[in-house]
Order: C-alpha cells, then sequence, then structure tokens
C-alpha cells in the first residue's frame, strides 16, 4: 500500500521545531489512514527543493510575513494571512484548466512556540484542502473549527471525514515555491 506524502514548504526556514512539528502532523493523520484503504502510512517532509507532489499528496507553504502565496494563484484569496492563521484555496486561476489547491499558515509566535499547535493548525488546512470546503467546514468543530489551537481535539468525526477524502485527486499548486 502507497504512503500519503506531506510537503510543508518553508523557504524562509520561520518554523523552528522541524522534527516536532513532522511527528506532530503525522500523529494527527494516523489515525484517519484507518477509514480509508489506499494509504497506510504518512511521510511528512520539510524539502529544500521544489517538489513534485503526486496528486493525492498534500502540500502546505509556511510563510513568515502575511503576504498571501494564494493570492499569486487567485486574486481572490486574501491577501494578507494574518499571524497564527491559515487559509487553503482552490482555484483553476481563470485558465479555464483543473482546479488547483493552495494551503498556507502564517507562523508567528503561537506556532513558533508550540509544535502541536502548527501541525493542529496545518491539519485544519488539509481539512479544507481535502473537503474543498469553505468556512462552512467550521460548523463541524474540532480541529474543523473555526479556532483551532494546541489544546483542539482531532474529533472521530474530524478523522473520519479526512480519512474518507484522503484519495481525493487534488493537485497541489507548487508555482508558489517560486514565489516565496
Amino acid at each position: 500500500m502507497p504512503t500519503l506524502t506531506v510537503w510543508c514548504i518553508d523557504k524562509a526556514n520561520v518554523v523552528t521545531k522541524v522534527v516536532d512539528t513532522c511527528d506532530e502532523i503525522s500523529a494527527l493523520i494516523t489515525p484517519c489512514l484507518q477509514y480509508q484503504s489506499y494509504f497506510n502510512d504518512v511521510d511528512v517532509f520539510f524539502p529544500q527543493y521544489k517538489p513534485s507532489p503526486a496528486n493525492t499528496d498534500l502540500v502546505v507553504y509556511y510563510l513568515a510575513t502575511p503576504d498571501s502565496v494564494a493570492f499569486v494563484l487567485d486574486g481572490n484569496a486574501d491577501q494578507a494571512v494574518p499571524e497564527d492563521g491559515g487559509q487553503t484555496i482552490w482555484s483553476n486561476g481563470g485558465s479555464g484548466s483543473a482546479f488547483k489547491y493552495c494551503s498556507e499558515v502564517r507562523v508567528g509566535a503561537g506556532a513558533k512556540a508550540s509544535a502541536r499547535g502548527l501541525a493542529k493548525l496545518t491539519f485544519h488546512e488539509f481539512m479544507h484542502n481535502k473537503l474543498k470546503m469553505g468556512d462552512g467546514m467550521h460548523s463541524k468543530g474540532g480541529l474543523a473549527g473555526a479556532s483551532v489551537d494546541e489544546s483542539t481535539a482531532l474529533t472521530t468525526q474530524n478523522a473520519k471525514d479526512f480519512g474518507q477524502a484522503l484519495t481525493k485527486q487534488h493537485v497541489q499548486w507548487i508555482d508558489g515555491y517560486d514565489s516565496l
């Protein structure tokens, strides 16, 4: 069985606890795997190069400044991302081609202090990505809720919803790498 790959793009080296963040993201995704039958494991990487993700992989951009990478893909995205906040968009960039998905998190003081908090915020954005849901997702609570921090719990329903969506073929927008 294949392994789900998560690419954490951090060209500014703003994530201070890389190994812990990888471990925490993996620990959040692993319980979700039981709700699907394709992936049997998850690998989380902070590459020092522009990756070539598969259509089932996940990509997150970690930002040091409020300047949105997603805004480069689609001008309807928020131009500024608040500290310890994030956004996920999907867009064809006006080209009429297939949708591309972009998740980003601005690493602020809270995320720098807590690998668990950063991982949970990242997971929240990944839920938006795989479930293809905007703010309506927030009514689901837990890590799908509107406010996420290190104490927010991954509910059984969150794990089930995310797990069942993991095999969706969502092309991750990797050209944001060149915009950082």
